[in-house]
């Protein structure tokens, strides 16, 4: 087909990839000598045509710099051919340049993304989003091609797809449209399945049939396990939430100028791994430096230590005593302020006791140890919560060791006034000994028992 002409309007110059129903070829357009690119649909089958049509609707239907633009088209007179710009090639073909450069393929990712999300606004789906499906076009803007799969949200009067088969790309397929019928009720979490392989696959030059979690930083590959997760319902629900999600992965590459986006990225794959049973010591540091820029604002480094698990806060004071020690350090000086600036209400104080005590068991640290306890101490007596004294109470019963008692001590003569409160409902026998001498030099006289001398018969 080399040297022909199509329609008396283009030269065929070379072929440039075929699929499907379809081949693209680059032309010159006879009435200028412009280069285009142009995609022929080589099937007679009605069948074909028909999706052929359809995707030349879809393009006319989306109007976007991240969306293959039409310029020409026929859909009269067999072959039917639409015109596109000619591009430097597929995203596939710099497969190397990103893999080895992260972040300039997130920032190609998200011009992705903003593609896919102006086919969702207008109503549409693509369901064959891949690297090869992305043209690099010659002024180096990214754009979504090959809406030969697409599908409008709204069903159509005539069904392409037959019920008792899937279409797509082996490894990018979502799990629901292998099912009978499943393409046909396609929508956009669906897309962000394929999204999710697809960033899989520019970062790792790998085929994203099997994802492997030690390639990738944690943080990113949390992001790639939410956006493939099987079942629709735990998957982003949106391009826009992916978006923000690697938005918040770029700014943890800066902690300081982004503590925030950056707390939130680790915290979230912190998270999905301590659900499946993993753990990752360089995200674990990560989340500590992003407490620690997070200092510059009292609110925000509370808000951002609140979120934190029970499990995590315990790994955070066992495996990283001393970087622990500064935030928590940051903590106790500024609880304080914090609950009455921001008035807290009395619920808060469970969450103290919650994090201290995840502090406590978690560290081997005296000085963490007792000041946690000292935390969960002021809390109860200030909010006046029995949760949280009973939090207090079950650890002092259980402290045995001599140096630790001695320490717990010294706090509790510093905390007179909260321990005083609490003195009179501890189990005086069940503490140690040192604790029990504090209790013996705040104790007020106790009240004796008066019930002998009651007479009910005078009331």
């Amino acid at each position: 087909m080399i040297g022909t002409t199509i329609d008396e309007k283009y030269e065929v110059i070379a072929s440039k990839g075929a699929g499907g129903f379809g081949e693209v070829f680059q032309v010159r357009e006879i009435a200028t000598g412009e280069m285009k690119a142009l995609k022929i649909c080589t099937s007679s089958d009605p069948e074909d045509l028909k999706r052929f049509v359809r995707e030349v609707r879809l393009m006319a239907g989306v109007s976007h710099q991240n969306v293959v633009k039409l310029l020409d088209l026929n859909l009269t007179t067999q072959p039917f051919y639409f015109t596109m710009e000619l591009a430097k090639g597929t995203l596939e073909s710099y497969l190397p340049k990103l893999v080895n450069d992260h972040l300039f393929a997130l920032r190609v990712f998200l011009l992705v993304c903003e593609g896919i999300k102006a086919i969702h606004t207008a109503n549409q789906f693509h369901r064959d989003i891949k690297a090869s499906n992305v043209l690099v076009m010659n002024n180096n803007v990214v754009v979504v091609s090959d809406l030969g799969l697409g599908v409008f949200e709204t069903r159509e009067s005539t069904i392409l797809t037959s019920s008792n088969i899937f279409m797509g790309t082996e490894g990018y397929i979502p799990p629901e449209y292998k099912i009978p019928g499943g393409t046909k009720n396609a929508d956009r979490r669906g897309d962000v399945y394929q999204l999710g392989k697809m960033l899989y696959n520019i970062l790792t030059g790998e085929n994203p049939i099997l994802i492997n979690d030690t390639i990738l930083p944690p943080s990113l590959t949390y992001i790639i396990r939410r956006a493939t997760k099987d079942r629709p319902d735990d998957r982003y629900q949106s391009v826009d939430e992916m978006i923000d999600a690697i938005n918040n992965y770029i700014s943890s590459l800066n902690v300081d100028a982004h503590p925030l986006k950056a707390f939130e990225s680790y915290i979230t794959a912190a998270i999905d791994l301590a659900k499946r049973g993993s753990y990752d010591k360089t995200l674990i540091a990560n989340l500590i430096l992003s407490l620690k820029a997070g200092e510059k604002d009292i609110k925000q480094f509370f808000e951002m230590f609140d979120k934190i698990p029970y499990d995590l806060v315990t790994k955070m004071v066992s495996d990283f005593t001393g970087q622990s020690k500064e935030v928590l350090h940051f903590y106790d000086a500024n609880l304080d302020n914090y609950i009455k600036d921001y008035s807290k209400s009395f619920e808060y104080a469970e969450k103290i006791a919650d994090l201290m005590s995840a502090v406590y068991y978690g560290s081997n640290d005296l000085e963490l140890k007792t000041n946690a306890l000292r935390n969960i101490l002021k809390a109860g007596w200030y909010f006046n919560r029995y949760y949280t004294m009973g939090v207090f109470d079950s650890i002092l019963i259980k402290i045995k060791d001599d140096t630790e008692a001695k320490a717990v001590a010294k706090m509790l003569h510093e905390e007179s006034k909260a321990f005083n409160d609490r003195i009179e409902q501890l189990p005086y026998t069940d503490l140690h000994v040192e604790i029990r001498n504090v209790i013996d030099v705040y104790r007020v006289q106790p009240i004796n028992s008066v019930s002998g001398d009651l007479d009910f018969d005078a009331l």
